[in-house]
Order: structure tokens, then sequence, then C-alpha cells
């Protein structure tokens, strides 16, 4: 076995579902140029699960992450949850990718999503999603 095969194995025993359970989205953006002008925002998620590694306050509902600015873009229809064929029991929620997320936004959700990109230049920012499941 190499370290090549064992991820393709794992990735063949993967399974990803889409569930109709509603994910609630907001994008966040990150100086990576000047990370010293990041600042530590507590977002709230509304009573959701949250989803992703960053720091969550389970008693005030809310992340705790480090990001210049964020737009809380609502409610997506799905959520995405993974298994492993050969360990029964086993789920968890995921996160789901920026392309996927686009899709599933409404035509006024894009809109708010494209302006606040705009002010935050891919050379200099970087857009990370936290998300909740519903």
């Amino acid at each position: 076995m190499t370290p090549n095969t064992d991820v393709a194995d794992i990735k063949h025993h993967l399974q990803v579902h889409v569930l109709s359970a509603r994910t609630y989205v907001i994008a966040m953006a990150i100086d990576t140029q000047h990370v010293d002008r990041n600042k530590v925002f507590r977002i709230a998620v509304g009573k959701g699960m949250p989803i992703g590694g960053y720091i969550y306050d389970t008693v005030g509902d809310f992340f705790g992450v480090r990001c210049i600015d964020y737009i809380c873009l609502g409610f997506i229809p799905i959520t995405c949850k993974a298994n492993m064929e050969s360990s029964e029991g086993w789920s968890a929620n995921i996160p789901i990718p920026e392309v996927v997320i686009k899709g599933y936004l409404s035509t006024d959700q894009l809109a708010d999503l494209n302006r606040f990109k705009s002010a935050y230049k891919a050379d200099c920012y970087r857009i990370e999603y936290l998300q909740s499941v519903d």
C-alpha cells in the first residue's frame, strides 16, 4: 500500500449525500496580506448545528472567527452528509463548497455575495464560508 492508493481506497468508500435540510451560510473575507487587520467577530448562527473547523461557543451559539468582514447570506435548501461504507452508524455533516453554494443562492443572495466579494479582491483576501445546518 502507498499513501496514494490509501487515499483512492478511502475516496472509493466515502459516500456523500445531499439532503433537503437547510444550511445557513455566512461569507467571510480574511485578509491574507495583513493578518493583523483581521478582527475577532462573534457570528451568531441561529441555533443550528455548526459545520467546519471554526471555534464555536455552544452556550452563546456563535462562531468566534478572525476576519476583516462578513455577510450573512441566509439559508440554502440543502445540506451535505458523508458516511463511510464500512463504518455503520458513522456520518457527519460536511461543508458545502462555494461552487455548490452559489448554485443554490437566490438572485438576491447571489447579488449580495458578488457585491461582498467585489470589495475583497482575491489577491489580498480569501473568502471562506461558515455553515450551520438548520
